[in-house]
């Protein structure tokens, strides 16, 4: 992008229901399954980051210690019975797994050899990164409950950390990819966590005075393109969502397939979207990920006048998609450190944290339109 780029804002609708839904018990076999490929992941990279950083062949031994590593997991997982897909399924999660490692060696330095410590440390970070995540979906599923968010949050923002302290080296392929390569990792995350972990039997229970009823709703497969309620108020046909993607149109429904609903009462609740980046920043195209059942921006699409404030280009232009909000701005002057601006929420009386809301940037640039690297976040006074 280049800091003097919009972004066409088109309205978008989406479904509410009631909330209140959960699902049924977790699956020891699939969170193991998750945790494995994630180990693998890393075990692999680990081999040919030796390979680049000395400018070597890659150890097959160290590859098959990887491998073997793997199917040891896996055979295991498999024995506790249970598993949220059928078993079998080894030969292609590893088959993943291969060629995740293999698209970040091709994307950190076209598959060379190096050598070049610089581009050895990005692969072990950007794995570091997947295991992490493929940790916090593990726990998930096998207590059966929704991924932890500041779980997948501090795998974001410790990668972050991470690619700005390796890219000041001296001896990058390229430059400036902590985007890049966090796409990569995020779309295997999903990728893998729908293949291992297919949306299981929701339930939904009601109390009242001296009782409790559960009762089972039937099955439903986020992702396949049919709303399946009361457990989904929405599916496009995939299980990614905005915080892993920059698509045009965006991504309307989240990775859940499910907006909660939120009664909007009185009030404001305001947080601050900030910044941080080694170079001046004129322009930014971002996703604020914010909870849906705690706060709203009223309507779908160009929030209202007031909405989002603070904005010192003056051109900020949003697109609420009713469980996030994309926000593009830019100008040819630097923004002063290190607010980028601020969202003026309505509240539907349960107060969040400022932990419940995630920003990701889809592109940043300096005053001379130049892609630079940026990282978010959102913090409430």
């Amino acid at each position: 992008m280049t800091g003097r780029s919009t972004l066409g804002v088109a309205g978008l609708v989406l479904l509410t229901v009631c909330s209140g839904v959960t699902f049924a018990d977790g699956s020891k076999c699939s969170s193991a399954k998750i945790k494995a490929a994630g180990k693998k992941a890393g075990a692999r990279a680990k081999c040919y980051g030796k390979a680049i950083a000395k400018n070597t062949t890659v150890d097959g031994a160290c590859l098959q210690k990887a491998t073997d590593g793997f199917t040891k997991a896996f055979t295991k997982a498999e024995g506790k019975g249970g598993c949220l897909a059928p078993n079998g399924d080894q030969g292609t999660i590893e088959t993943k797994v291969d060629n995740f490692v293999d698209q970040l060696r091709n994307a950190i330095n076209g598959g060379a050899g190096g050598p070049s410590k610089c581009d050895s440390k990005k692969l072990a970070a950007a794995t570091k990164k997947a295991g992490a995540k493929a940790g916090c979906h593990s726990k998930a599923v096998g207590k059966g409950v929704a991924v932890d968010p500041g779980c997948l949050n501090a795998a974001e923002g410790k990668f972050s950390a991470a690619m700005t302290k390796i890219e000041s080296g001296d001896d990058c392929t390229s430059s400036n990819q902590t985007n890049s390569l966090e796409g990569i990792v995020d779309a295997f995350i999903a990728d893998l966590v729908s293949e291992l972990a297919p949306a299981s039997t929701p339930t939904t229970t009601t109390t009242s005075p001296g009782a409790t009823t559960t009762t089972t709703l039937g099955s439903h497969v986020c992702g396949n393109g049919t709303t399946e309620g009361p457990a989904e108020t929405c599916d496009d046909g995939n299980a990614v969502d905005e915080n892993t993607v920059d698509s045009i149109p965006p991504d309307a429904c989240p990775a859940s397939c499910r907006i909660e609903s939120c009664t909007s009462t009185s009030g404001t609740v305001s947080v601050s979207v900030n910044f941080a980046s080694s170079s001046s920043v004129a322009g930014y195209k971002v996703f604020v990920d914010y909870p849906e059942g705690k706060v709203v921006i009223p309507g779908s699409g160009q929030p209202a006048a007031g909405v989002i404030t603070n904005d010192p280009t003056a051109t900020a232009t949003a697109n609420d998609l009713d469980y996030g909000v994309i926000v593009v701005a830019g100008g040819i002057n630097a923004i002063p450190p290190s607010r980028l601006f601020t969202i003026n929420f309505t509240p539907c009386g349960a107060t969040p944290t400022a932990a419940e809301f995630h920003c990701k940037v889809h592109g940043a640039s300096d005053p001379g339109g130049n892609d630079i690297p940026m990282t978010c976040s959102v913090s409430i006074p």
